[in-house]
């Protein structure tokens, strides 16, 4: 009687314990931060290995059941010990990444806005970065002269759409707008041809404007982000593509990447105009940085600006 009991508990168990090791390798694919790939990654180390260790009841051996319950106290104690690690780590890691972007790329690295097209800022700014600790009025420029405007342009419909956002926009006069490509650098490919480059940038084209194209060698993401900090960009342009469930399993996106890197403002191509803009605030200092871009860049003069805030019936844990 307590045979069949005790494996069907087993079952259930390893199916949870399955269950949750199978969402938590998903989530470490696709989760593109380290932050949030280790709270992904809690399933997998956590209920994950405990669950399928307990399922050992169904063997009904008192040795085989102890082991296991060993195993599990042990898990416990260095699956927490090595996260918070990792996590200090990884949070040293963006506090310099921060600073280095401050130091390079000048103020204007770490503003950003949300707009109906899809701006937002490439990086994730922390309190250790001396630009945030400045506050809004360590912004040096006006940026009523030209910009400095990077477009990633990888021949397909969302950068043509990303091309025709910038086309559409009123940069100011003396702006530079340069379109990259970047291509794997593989043993045996051949370079793709620079036709399309060539007609995104006579869309472009206009008085007061300056357009240059480049071809670069290596991994998009790499590359690009890269280029827009030897580039001295103000504001780095990509396109967004919709990708499935399989596909964001099986690869991660190399937008995100860029979105998540970024040490400039970027602005992802939703649409061929930018009419609107809906700017997001909450009273921090990194919320006062997007006020200032949109206040100060001319490219929002004509836009319609909805500020918006979200506030909560509870207090939020601090």
């Amino acid at each position: 009687m307590l045979e069949p009991l005790l494996t069907t508990v087993g079952v259930v168990l390893l199916l949870g314990g399955c269950t949750f090791a199978t969402i938590g390798l998903i989530g470490l694919i696709i989760k593109p931060d380290l932050f949030e790939q280790l709270h992904v990654a809690g399933l997998l180390t956590g209920p994950g290995v405990i669950l399928v260790l307990l399922a050992s009841v169904a063997t009904g051996s008192a040795h085989t059941v102890t082991s296991a319950v060993l195993v599990v106290g042990f898990v416990l104690l260095t699956s927490s010990i090595s996260t918070h690690v990792i996590a200090q780590a990884g949070a040293r890691r963006y506090a310099e990444a921060a600073a280095g972007a401050g130091a390079e790329a000048g103020a204007g690295a770490a503003a950003g806005a949300g707009t109906a097209a899809g701006f937002t800022a490439g990086s994730s700014a922390t309190s250790t970065d001396p630009l945030l600790a400045a506050g809004t009025a360590s912004v040096p420029r006006l940026l009523t002269a030209g910009m400095e405007v990077l477009v990633a342009h990888d021949a397909s419909q969302a950068a043509a759409l990303a091309s025709q956002l910038v086309a559409a926009i009123d940069w100011p006069a003396g702006s530079v707008i340069r379109l990259v490509r970047a291509e794997n650098d593989e043993i045996g490919s051949a370079p793709s041809p620079a036709a399309d480059l060539d007609e995104a940038a006579r869309l472009l084209e206009r008085p007061g404007l300056e357009v240059e194209t480049a071809i670069l060698r290596g991994e998009a993401a790499d590359t690009i982000v890269d280029d827009a900090v030897a580039f001295g960009a103000d504001v780095l342009v990509i396109g967004a593509r919709r990708r499935g469930l399989v596909r964001s399993v099986l690869g991660g996106s190399a937008s995100g990447e860029i979105l998540d890197r970024a040490r400039c403002p970027v602005l992802v191509a939703r649409s061929t105009s930018l009419r609107s803009v809906l700017l997001a605030t909450d009273g921090s200092t990194e919320s006062g940085l997007a006020t200032d871009v949109v206040a100060r860049w001319p490219i929002f003069d004509l836009a319609r600006i909805h500020v918006v805030s979200v506030a909560t019936d509870s207090r939020p844990a601090r």
